[in-house]
C-alpha cells in the first residue's frame, strides 16, 4: 500500500509544479505578444513618431493663422496679407491685370465608330 501512496503524492506535486509552469508560461507569453508587450513596442514607437510629426505639423499650422490673423487686425494692417485673401476668398484681381477664362471641355460620348471629338472655338 505505501508504493501507492507515494506515487499518489508524486502525482500530486507534479501537478502543481505542471500548473505553476503552465502559468509562468502564459504570462511570459503575455508579456511579448500581449497589447502592451514587448514586441508590440515597435508599433507603440511608430505611432508615437507619427502623433509627433502630425503634432509639428498642428503646430507650424497653428503660427501661421496666427501669422494671417495678425495681419488682418485692425491696429496693424497688413495690405499684402488683406490683398492676398481678397483674391483667393472673393475671386478679386488688380486692375492691371489680365485675366484668362478657361471652359472645361465638354465630356465625350462613349462612341462605337471610330471619331474623333474636336471642340468647336
Amino acid at each position: 500500500m505505501l508504493p501507492l501512496m507515494s506515487l499518489k503524492s508524486r502525482l500530486f506535486r507534479y501537478r502543481r509544479f505542471v500548473f505553476l509552469m503552465a502559468v509562468v508560461a502564459y504570462f511570459l507569453v503575455q508579456a511579448l505578444t500581449g497589447q502592451n508587450g514587448l514586441l508590440s513596442g515597435l508599433a507603440r514607437y511608430q505611432e508615437w513618431q507619427d502623433k509627433k510629426n502630425q503634432l509639428a505639423m498642428l503646430d507650424m499650422q497653428a503660427k501661421e493663422m496666427q501669422r494671417q490673423a495678425e495681419g488682418l487686425r485692425s491696429s496693424h494692417l497688413n495690405l499684402d496679407l488683406i490683398e492676398e485673401r481678397i483674391r483667393a476668398d472673393l475671386g478679386y484681381a488688380s486692375p492691371t491685370e489680365q485675366v484668362i477664362l478657361v471652359r472645361p471641355l465638354p465630356q465625350e460620348a462613349p462612341s462605337s465608330g471610330g471619331e474623333t471629338f474636336s471642340p468647336q472655338p
